[in-house]
């Protein structure tokens, strides 16, 4: 794997299972997951999990589920499957993490579908408004 702080899924499912989980981020008391509503047309249905961690703390984090079946660009480039994990797996990436800061956490494939486990980072992205920028 070229991203040392990523891991692997054994499935999709166990992205949110309450051992994996307590594998990353310690004993938690409660987790919420909210399906959220995104714009585009890649087909991805994303979840908001919501951890509360043992000490109070919350942890924010967004699920990505991607469904290539459903994925308008890939029919449009006849790009392939899973290209977002492909290019976090990539070795000749890894230095890329060493410039930015990655969202990603863990990642499952299963068959053609595959799945991005992610923090939030909703705060720090602009607005989806059709609005003029002032």
């Amino acid at each position: 794997m070229s991203n040392p702080s990523l891991k692997k899924s054994n499935s999709i499912s166990q992205l949110t299972s309450p051992d994996f989980l307590t594998e990353l981020f310690g004993s938690f008391r409660n987790i919420k997951r909210q399906p959220l509503k995104t714009n585009g047309f890649s087909g991805s249905t994303h979840e908001k999990i919501i951890l509360e961690i043992e000490n109070a703390e919350t942890v924010s984090l967004i699920l990505k589920h991607i469904y290539p079946s459903q994925d308008m660009t890939i029919w449009r480039s006849g790009n392939i499957n899973n290209r977002e994990v492909m290019l976090l797996d990539d070795k000749e990436m890894v230095e890329v993490w060493n410039i930015f800061q990655s969202p990603y956490i863990a990642y499952a494939i299963e068959d053609s579908n595959s799945a991005l486990l992610m923090h939030d980072v909703s705060k720090n992205l602009f607005p989806d408004l059709r609005e003029p920028i002032l």
